[in-house]
């Protein structure tokens, strides 16, 4: 007797094919869904590292920026300390003072401008490193040129210097902050 089964009519060297054929579809179709799934995380744990390196550049490149703007404010404040009576500028025009703080802003000044800007991760760095590269730029030509001037400029142009490097470094430190705040952001990103 060759029948397996007294419902079927099938022998018991069918059944065998028939389980095999079933045991084979059902290993294809495990195989492909493993693959498949493989494929799937091994996607996703990219597209993760590829976030987590963006997040790391970004908070390497606002950091560095951070940090340049963070000198800036502590020249900006100097200057303003330093530089704050027309005595003290006609004495830095004298070269009373060594002259060093000119140097000093200029080469503040062109690190921010040599920044290139579009290679910057975020907008909103872009913005801010063009809000510190202009005020860098307008602290330069107005402190240049009060020192240049100082000995033919009326009261009046002085005040506007005065006021003027006052409001500036209040934008830097204004900008100070809005970068720190970028960089909390980032370092919260979920990686």
């Amino acid at each position: 007797m060759h029948s397996l089964c007294l419902l079927s009519n099938m022998s018991s060297s069918d059944w065998a094919a028939w389980v095999q054929a079933f045991a084979s579809a059902t290993s294809i179709i495990a195989a492909v869904y493993i693959a498949s799934h493989q494929a799937e995380r091994q996607f996703k744990d990219a597209r993760s590292l590829q976030k987590n390196d963006s997040v790391q550049s970004q908070k390497r490149v606002t950091s560095a920026i951070y940090m340049l703007a963070q000198n800036a404010e502590k020249l900006l404040a100097h200057t303003v300390a330093n530089l704050g009576t027309r005595e003290q500028i006609m004495e830095e025009s004298l070269g009373m003072n060594n002259g060093y703080i000119l140097g000093e802003i200029s080469a503040v000044s062109d690190a921010f401008l040599n920044i290139p800007l579009h290679h910057l991760p975020s907008a909103e760095l872009v913005k801010l490193t063009m809000i510190l590269s202009s005020t860098m730029k307008q602290f330069t030509d107005k402190t240049s040129f009060v020192i240049r001037n100082s000995t033919t400029m009326s009261a009046e142009v002085f005040v506007d210097y005065f006021n003027s490097a006052q409001q500036m470094l209040t934008s830097v430190k204004e900008t100070l902050n809005d970068l720190n705040n970028e960089l909390h952001t980032l370092e919260h990103t979920v990686e």
